[in-house]
């Protein structure tokens, strides 16, 4: 799924970096017990501290787009 959406806007570093970081993904298990220590309520908290995070990249598009820094072609 990845080299067909998003890959193809990495470059050669960025793609790497993705193949690096996905073969470090704990098992769904091991992120639970992670998931729980982060937060008392598990996933479900964490799930709500990245929903909230939405918000604030939808602003930095605006800011990026209004300043003429906005670009999907690459990251």
């Amino acid at each position: 799924a990845y080299d067909t959406s998003v890959g193809p806007y990495h470059g050669w570093i960025a793609q790497q970096v993705f193949y690096i970081a996905a073969g470090a993904v704990p098992t769904w298990e091991q992120a639970e017990e992670y998931l729980d220590e982060l937060d008392p309520e598990g996933a479900a908290g964490v799930l709500r501290c990245v929903a909230s995070l939405a918000p604030v990249c939808e602003r930095i598009e605006v800011a990026l787009k209004e300043n003429d820094m906005w670009d999907v072609r690459k990251v």
